[in-house]
């Protein structure tokens, strides 16, 4: 899927002749199934959200001078949440324009927008489109009924880097914290660290300062280093991390334990990073430095649309020269 390049996300305060096409959108599409409800009413409904810089507000693309889709900060969507304030809603792209990636271009908007508005934590409620939102970082948290059908509630976590959790479907990705300061030290050896920068930790407790300077990085908003766990039972398999995050290019950093090699957990985790940072909606692309001998290593960039962007060589911790090159994976 290609987005169309020519598109703009504009606030509809900012497109007002866009109203009476949006209305007619959302009562062909929901609105007609309420009794009494009208084109006019609705046109009504999403004039009083005119809003730029407090919810509830609308986004929309336009492309040419035409509005081609239509998003929605909206407040309390489900009564019965009361603590879920702000929720993604009144997704609707033009027939003639879908599957081109104005859907995917309208909610990365929304989620920065929700971000700069101080927005902690953006839900959603969907019948059929988790695997689209999954794919842009979003978690179900469970089902809640919508008339008589069945939907999913969705979460996506805009606030402290301490509380992300991101799943798939065989990793857990959580924060790193103390706790598993001893069980990354027994797993992070020599042969591990033979194509990377890094070098094993002499004691547990090198390794304890490893983790106290990742949490604070967490703290300070720059480095989510995570903890890859498996989703079934939790066991300990390895590392990802995302640093410099106040860049518009982050870099991934990534190790699993030998005992998980070749199961395809590490393209797992890393799909998983990256869809957290596409739908953060801030990033340009995540480089992902690999060593290019680390044949295995290197697919992990490539299955995600990862290119070639520079060659060079360093020197490792340990000691070893490394012939390195750097991926930039596309996240806009």
């Amino acid at each position: 899927m290609t987005e169309p390049t020519a598109l703009v996300i504009l606030n509809l305060t900012d497109r007002p002749q866009d109203v009476p096409c949006i209305a007619r959108w959302f009562y062909e599409q929901w609105g007609h199934q309420v009794p009494g409800n009208s084109v006019e009413q609705t046109m009504d409904r999403v004039r009083g959200k005119l809003n730029h810089e407090q919810a509830p507000l609308f986004l929309v693309a336009v492309d040419a001078d035409c509005v081609q889709g239509v998003i929605a900060l909206k407040l309390h969507e489900r009564p019965e949440f009361p603590d879920r304030t702000h929720w993604l809603g009144d997704l609707y792209v033009a027939p003639d324009v879908r599957g081109q990636g104005v859907g995917s271009r309208l909610i990365k908007a929304l989620v920065v927008k929700a971000r700069a508005l101080g927005v902690s934590q953006l839900w959603l409620q969907t019948a059929n489109r988790q695997p689209l939102y999954a794919r842009l970082g979003w978690r179900e948290t469970g089902q809640v009924l919508a008339g008589t059908q069945a939907v999913s509630v969705m979460v996506l976590d805009l606030g402290a880097l301490s509380t992300v959790r991101i799943e798939s479907e065989r990793v857990l990705l959580v924060p790193i914290h103390a706790g598993f300061r001893t069980v990354i030290f027994e797993t992070f050896t020599a042969r591990i660290t033979r194509y990377m920068h890094p070098k094993p930790s002499d004691t547990v407790e090198e390794m304890g300062r490893f983790v106290s300077d990742s949490v604070a990085g967490l703290a300070a908003a720059t480095n989510l280093q995570m903890v890859i766990l498996s989703r079934s039972d939790e066991v300990f398999l390895g590392c990802i991390g995302l640093h410099g995050l106040d860049r518009p290019d982050p870099e991934m950093g990534l190790w699993l334990k030998e005992a998980v090699h070749g199961r395809g957990l590490g393209r797992e985790a890393a799909g998983a990073l990256i869809a957290w940072a596409r739908a953060q909606g801030r990033f340009e692309c995540v480089r992902y430095p690999v060593d290019r001998r680390n044949l295995a290593s290197r697919k992990i960039p490539e299955a995600h649309g990862g290119v070639i962007a520079r060659e060079f060589r360093e020197v490792s911790g340990s000691g070893f020269e490394l012939d390195l090159i750097e991926y930039r994976i596309p996240c806009l």
